[in-house]
């Protein structure tokens, strides 16, 4: 019998959110009002906080692994302006 043997990547660029930040982006994608594209990328910056991978997250939201690399590692880097980050773009 065969068994597939999972395929590792690299390590996903650690994410974390303050109370303040993850309040905020969970508001934003509950809202009716948000624009999509914030929305979206609020989605990957929470799911990336929770502990999912780039490759989980892309298949839930319908999008690409890189894309969502992108986003977490922005947040990685900016910090405390990763909110603010995601809205400017």
């Amino acid at each position: 019998m065969y068994y597939a043997l999972p395929i590792m990547g690299r390590e996903a660029t650690p994410t974390s959110l303050s109370e303040h930040e993850r309040s905020v982006l969970e508001s934003w994608v509950r809202s009716r009002t948000t624009q999509q594209r914030h929305v979206f990328r609020a989605s990957i910056i929470l799911m990336a906080a929770e502990g999912h991978t780039n490759v989980s997250i892309a298949e839930e939201l319908h999008t690409r692994p890189p894309t969502v690399g992108q986003w977490r590692k922005c947040c990685a880097t900016t910090g405390s302006a990763c909110s603010a980050a995601a809205a400017s773009v």
